[in-house]
């Protein structure tokens, strides 16, 4: 989904971790200046076509090996998708990161003063076993 990629220099389309990007018939090279990706994930170098982008998906997720930096591998074959490419753009994330510090400090605060609310009556409870 990091779909940020670049030219190594052996003209190899890399991802953010050195990573080749595979297409249809193995890792994707390009070799020429003008680059135009469809959005079924064709790309075309200088108006000729230069491969496909292998795009898949594991609906068993447990076949996967999570690695450093986002990246998982697995020995499968992935499921091939129909998934929409958009040359110059990047995915963000789907997270509201303001709204979510504000809803775990106010979780956070909730939390505190239950705690107080038990040590109290844990409190009450003790004076009232010792009164008696």
């Amino acid at each position: 989904r990091n779909g940020n990629f670049r030219l190594d220099s052996d003209g190899n389309l890399i991802d953010n971790n050195g990573i080749k990007v595979l297409g249809d018939g193995g890792p994707l090279t390009i070799a020429g200046s003008k680059i135009n990706v469809t959005p079924s994930g064709e790309i075309f170098v200088d108006d000729i076509s230069a491969g496909n982008l292998k795009i898949v998906d594991f609906p068993d997720k447990r076949v996967l090996t999570k690695l450093d930096g986002g990246v998982f591998t697995t020995e499968e074959a992935g499921q091939p998708v129909d998934a929409v490419v958009s040359q110059g753009y990047l995915e963000q994330s789907n997270v509201n990161v303001v709204r979510e510090l504000v809803d775990m400090i106010r979780t956070q605060r909730e939390f505190e003063s239950y705690q107080k609310m038990i040590r109290q009556i844990d409190e009450t409870a003790g004076k009232t076993i010792s009164g008696l």
